[in-house]
């Protein structure tokens, strides 16, 4: 599935897993690895569809995680942290940014290293800081973690696409 934010790129992931799963099921083998990032374990404000989109690819790579299993399919996914890439080009630097970034080749190596072990786990996430900081978004009560990420967040102006309702 794709990094970016957007329902239709993950509607898209949803379509490109029911076009290929059904060979690999039959021939008994293969593999998924759906991309997402760490905004999926909690809201993020500014960040609302990229939040709520990530949240969706974590919930259905689970599930195809656990009914693919049983077909000799693995299936997981990849959960970087922030990567240097365009996207904060587009958010701007100014966002205080929870974990460290990663270069793209340290996120890329992390999926098949995770998709190689005896045990495939339902998902990875690349970056031990990152992973602590994932773990601890679902320990935080929501009504500290969210104000918490509104101030991390430089503020949206129209010119902004970045995924919120509110700042279209």
């Amino acid at each position: 599935m794709s990094g970016s934010c957007s329902l239709r790129s993950d509607r898209s992931g949803v379509d490109l897993t029911r076009t290929f799963l059904p060979a690999m099921i039959e021939r008994g083998r293969g593999g998924i690895i759906n991309v997402f990032s760490t905004t999926g374990f909690q809201p993020v404000p500014s960040l609302a569809v990229c939040s709520a989109s990530k949240a969706f690819v974590l919930s259905f790579s689970q599930s195809l995680w656990f009914e693919a299993k049983r077909h000799g399919v693995i299936a997981c996914t990849l959960t970087p942290g922030p990567t240097r890439t365009e996207f904060f080009d587009v958010i701007g630097d100014g966002a205080s940014v929870v974990g460290s970034f990663q270069a793209p080749g340290q996120v890329v190596a992390t999926g098949p290293r995770a998709r190689d072990r005896r045990r495939p786990p339902p998902h990875v996430v690349s970056g031990r800081r990152n992973a602590i900081a994932a773990h601890l978004a679902g320990l935080v009560p929501r009504r500290i973690l969210v104000p918490a990420l509104d101030r991390a967040m430089p503020p949206a102006t129209s010119s902004d696409n970045r995924g919120s309702p509110i700042h279209p």
